[in-house]
């Protein structure tokens, strides 16, 4: 199982500390994880599968795909979508590949940007109908 932790994670651009952090273990402890010396929990197993979103089949016993596959088919479906652009399509697929914060921190740059959206709509529909800038501070 070390060896797939060790694939893992540099398939997620992060060294042993990085990693590490994010899952609540010492560089250490991922160092002799990755070395084969310990053996990582069933708990720290099933954290790093959701935390990433690997199949637990695979980060077990090496079988079948690194990653679920469920982010792909909605992406795949995205893609086929005549309403959406690519540039639209890709931000989707990034956000689907990250971490909870960061999921946190984008969608509350959504909720930001929805509210403005709603704030500016009803500014304008209260001025008649005519566009008018207004000073939000």
């Amino acid at each position: 199982m070390g060896e797939r932790l060790k694939i893992l994670r540099r398939e997620l651009g992060l060294n042993q500390s990085e990693f590490g952090r994010k899952v609540g273990l010492t560089t250490p402890t991922i160092s002799r994880i990755e070395k084969n010396i310990t053996n990582l929990t069933k708990s720290n197993i099933i954290s790093i599968s959701n935390l990433f979103n690997v199949r637990l089949e695979w980060l077990i016993s090496g079988d079948g795909d690194m990653f679920e596959t469920v982010s792909e088919d909605i992406i795949g479906l995205l893609y086929k979508s005549k309403d959406l652009s690519p540039a639209v399509v890709e931000m989707f697929e990034l956000y689907l590949r990250q971490d909870d914060k960061a999921k946190a921190v984008i969608e509350k740059f959504i909720n930001d940007f929805v509210a403005l959206y709603h704030a500016l709509r009803e500014t304008e529909e209260t001025a008649g109908g005519q566009r008018r800038i207004v000073d939000s501070q």
